[in-house]
């Protein structure tokens, strides 16, 4: 296993026992790991881990863990269509859905994907200002 595998297991581990004690935990079983990433910086710092889960009752959700990067009160949390994204055209010129609004600069928090939404055209989450076009922060997603 390599060294990115390995902090992307425990990545993924540290989120899925989150999810755990945030009691998330149903008698039909355990949420399953679909896709899981780390920010990096882009304009602004980024931290944390974004983590793609299908629940026991088949909803998913985005958790993004130990999060943290500038403040703007207008950002919002989007799944892009390319792997990364180290500037903005690349989202610019990407397919994006919003998730919706960044509920915090910081801390742990999540995000209810859509039904029919299909995550694979997605590969990455962005936190994005959509007034400056500017992107935050991103995490590429590598599937189990």
């Amino acid at each position: 296993m390599s060294k990115s595998q390995k902090i992307l297991a425990a990545a993924a581990a540290l989120a899925l026992a989150a999810l755990l004690s945030a009691g998330y935990l149903y008698s039909a079983g355990a949420p399953e790991v679909l896709a899981s990433g780390r920010f990096h910086q882009v304009a602004h710092k980024g931290d944390g881990v974004a983590t793609l889960y299908r629940l026991p009752d088949g909803r998913r959700v985005l958790r993004l863990t130990a999060f943290r990067t500038a403040h703007r009160p207008d950002l919002v949390v989007c799944l892009i269509s390319a792997p990364d994204a180290l500037e903005n055209e690349t989202v610019k010129r990407s397919e994006v859905f919003s998730l919706g609004p960044l509920a915090s600069r910081e801390g742990d928090q999540e995000y209810i994907i859509p039904a029919g939404l299909d995550l694979g055209r997605f590969q990455a989450v962005t936190v994005w200002s959509p007034k400056y076009e500017v992107n935050f922060t991103t995490a590429p997603l590598k599937r189990p």
